[in-house]
């Protein structure tokens, strides 16, 4: 078993944080200009927190669009990941897939992590089961080594279709990480290539709290872009949001607008194979067998709970006036945003339609013509 991570390339240049302690973002030559005149260096120490941290050197140099399609793209890129993964295992194992497939499986579990710049990485347990449960030694057909060479060749070679009309591929970063999962408590000190599984239960516990932003303005969907302006987006995030709401015109990008506050990712933040442990499904059964009983029999809790705290009830509605104002002030502001967004569909088609019986007059008018002149 291991953990890998697989990162994003790179769509321009950024500020950042580098290793060590109070390290320049990006040491250069003082007098290197992009070719829209803006300087290639930054001397700055940033810290943790600072706003400058994943945002473009050079907005104008930076490709947006390819940063968006990227998001869009990587469940498909993971889909065929794995494929390569088992392929690669099979090829260093000196067999053919079909036969490798029938002694072992490869099972997963992995997670989204957006990063400052608005691209999303991908962090993975990646487990050799067997395909019997109670065979223990079909899982030693293949080593860790294996599997983490196996991971490595696939991440280069593997790409990933754009939609058409845009040239390329999708591919994963050159920043490719595999650490082997140990069964000690601790991490292991001795080896960077290892660590522990309560370090990588850490890890994806910090991973699922991060989101597109800070400060939470998109959490949920849009429902037009002047949305924008009333949950505060600007900068380098709003420039992503918009690219990717401009994409959605056409129609078979369409689902980008729905995706437009994940920053084109449709996916979800966990996923795993279904064999990997137990399914969602169950543990929601057991969740709710688990509160009916409570609630039949009151007695299964026993006297091993311990009460620290009450609930009382405090009111409904907002505590102070300015509360209320600033409600008010909000849904009005909703609502208008939504009646501007009717408005604009109902002019783009009766554009449409007008431009339709336009052609159609010229049409007859063209006809009446050739009448008239035969």
């Amino acid at each position: 078993m291991v953990f890998a991570t697989f990162t994003a390339p790179s769509f321009g240049t950024v500020h950042g944080t580098r290793s060590g302690r109070r390290q320049t973002c990006r040491p250069r030559d003082r007098g290197q200009r992009c070719p829209h005149g803006r300087p290639l260096s930054c001397w700055a120490h940033h810290d943790v927190g600072d706003p400058r941290l994943g945002q473009p050197l050079c907005p104008d140099c930076y490709d947006y669009e390819r940063a968006v399609l990227w998001n869009a793209t990587c469940p498909e890129l993971w889909r065929r990941t794995t494929i390569y993964i088992f392929r690669e295992l099979a090829r260093l194992s000196r067999t053919n897939a079909a036969g490798l497939r029938k002694a072992i499986r490869l099972s997963f579990a992995k997670v989204a992590e957006y990063q400052q710049r608005g691209v999303v990485h991908l962090h993975a347990v990646i487990r050799i089961d067997p395909v019997d449960d109670r065979d223990a030694e079909a899982a030693t057909l293949c080593t860790t080594a294996a599997l983490t060479a196996a991971i490595r060749l696939a991440a280069t070679k593997v790409t990933a279709p754009l939609p058409p009309g845009f040239s390329a591929s999708v591919r994963w970063g050159d920043q490719i990480d595999v650490k082997t999962v140990t069964d000690s408590t601790g991490r292991d000190g001795t080896s960077p290539a290892t660590t522990s599984a309560r370090a990588v239960a850490n890890y994806v516990a910090k991973y699922a709290t991060k989101s597109t932003d800070a400060a939470g303005a998109l959490d949920r969907r849009l429902r037009g872009i002047e949305d924008l302006d009333i949950r505060g987006v600007t900068g380098h995030l709003r420039r992503l949001v918009e690219t990717a709401w401009k994409l959605g015109e056409r129609s078979d990008l369409s689902r980008l607008r729905t995706w437009a506050h994940t920053l084109g990712f449709g996916g979800h933040w966990l996923t795993k194979s279904r064999r990997y442990s137990v399914t969602m499904g169950y543990l929601r059964a057991e969740r709710q067998a688990w509160q009916l009983l409570r609630h039949s029999a009151p007695e299964v809790i026993g006297a091993e709970v311990t009460t620290v705290g009450e609930w009382q009830w405090m009111g409904i509605g907002w505590s102070t006036r300015g509360d209320a104002w600033l409600a008010g002030l909000e849904q009005r502001a909703m609502a208008q945003a939504r009646a501007d967004a009717r408005d604009v569909l109902c002019i783009e088609k009766a554009r449409g339609a007008e431009d339709q019986s336009l052609s159609l007059s010229n049409e007859d008018w063209q006809r009446g013509e050739r009448g008239v002149h035969t």
